[in-house]
């Protein structure tokens, strides 16, 4: 054995050695030697050195100091559980257990998204589904409020937030929180309840308009999210791609395909276009885009639809209007005198004699209903002279004259 001089120490009046801080390094053999005059004796004495145990694994630690505790420095779930110290000595020994429990904070194991849109009255179930010990309670808010359950809204044992009916008032931020005694974890959403379209009732039904003129005709609906306005006539979807060419009979028509329309006769109608808050507008208004226009309102939750009647007002059609009739009546005898006028709705018609209007109060003179027919009773030389029937609506008017002559002996 290796001997060196041990001066780490103190010795003491009677001999003994004290180690203020052993430590691993001081384990070993120590020789002690007593001598005098008349001789020496040794001893070997053997030291050990007890330092405190460590358990290490997956990053955890349970340290055991030399008071007697225990400690876990990162408490685990699988650190749960009894735990039991023992002590003793040569008088004997005792023992006590102690239950260890790990709480765990809540996680949310469901997945919320942030935004969620339902169709009204369809129903909605958001599960919020949650982990942690001692269980986590569930609870849901709205708009920063608790949710109270009642007949259309609640909250199952699971968490799960359940609306029978959505319906507006549904709209919102709403909440998951999970909570226990270690913490709470929560989840937001944004319920978005989409209303179906509902058709304005400031809706025209008809519409009138004088041909040539620009039409505006309005669709107007609600809904959530707001819906897309289409038109359609007869079936057919309005688009801003449609040019309508109305060309006159026994008129010449020629339309080259490039920069420009060249028009010899007949008409162009440009297209129509629907604006961005649905209106359908036609810029020139023929007579042949009369008719009944459906509008549909459409969104994610449905559709409406209602039925536009547009009614064009041309200007009257007298045939042969610069054409003037003669007509010969024998004096006494009665004559009758028709203007051919043809307009829907019927014009204004007003008759005149040499550009005098026709007296309504002359009792020898009797006009029609729709005032096309004139009758004279008997005939009188003042009855002589150019009459004149003039047809008149808000698109313009047009006449037709008559050239009478009253003949025999006026005496």
């Amino acid at each position: 054995m290796n001997e060196k001089l041990f001066k780490d120490g103190i010795i003491n009046e009677d001999g003994s050695l004290t180690i203020l801080n052993a430590s691993e390094s001081h384990r070993g053999h120590f020789k002690c030697v007593a001598e005098n005059e008349v001789g020496s004796d040794e001893r070997i004495i053997i030291l050990t050195v007890h330092t405190a145990p460590t358990i290490e694994g997956s990053g955890q630690e349970i340290r055991f100091p030399s008071d007697g505790s225990i400690q876990i420095v990162t408490p685990q779930m699988n650190h749960a559980g009894k735990y039991t110290c023992h002590v003793s000595n040569l008088a004997g020994d005792d023992h006590i257990t102690y239950l260890l429990k790990i709480q765990e904070p809540p996680l949310i194991i469901s997945d919320i998204p942030d935004a969620i849109d339902v169709i009204h009255g369809m129903m909605l179930e958001i599960p919020c589904r949650a982990v942690g010990t001692p269980d986590p309670t569930v609870t849901w808010e709205k708009d920063g409020f608790p949710i109270i359950s009642d007949e259309v809204m609640g909250i199952d044992a699971s968490g799960t937030l359940h609306i029978d009916v959505a319906q507006s008032f549904h709209q919102g931020e709403y909440q998951c929180v999970a909570s226990n005694p270690a913490g709470k974890d929560q989840r937001r959403t944004v319920i978005s309840v989409q209303e179906p379209p509902v058709i304005s009732p400031t809706t025209l039904s008809d519409y009138t308009t004088v041909e040539g003129d620009r039409i505006e005709m309005r669709c107007l609906a609600n809904a959530n999210p707001p819906p897309v306005i289409t038109w359609s006539r007869k079936g057919i979807p309005v688009s801003e791609d449609m040019v309508g060419i109305h060309v006159t009979e026994d008129s010449e028509q020629k339309i080259l395909c490039g920069s420009s329309l060249h028009q010899h006769a007949g008409e162009l109608n440009y297209e129509p276009k629907i604006i961005s808050d649905g209106t359908l507008v036609i810029e020139n208004v023929v007579n042949d885009d009369a008719g009944h226009y459906t509008c549909k309102a459409s969104n994610a939750a449905g559709d409406a639809d209602k039925v536009i009647r547009l009614s064009v007002i041309i200007p009257p059609d007298i045939p042969d209007q610069d054409t003037i009739a003669s007509e010969a009546v024998v004096v006494g005898q009665p004559f009758s005198l028709y203007c051919p006028v043809f307009s829907t709705p019927l014009p204004q018609i007003s008759w005149h004699l040499d550009d005098h209007p026709v007296a309504d109060g002359d009792p020898n003179i009797q006009l029609s209903d729709d005032k096309r027919h004139l009758h004279v009773l008997r005939s009188r030389p003042t009855d002589t002279g150019n009459y004149k029937c003039v047809a008149r609506n808000p698109a313009g008017e047009s006449s037709k004259s008559f050239q009478v002559e009253i003949l025999g002996n006026f005496f």
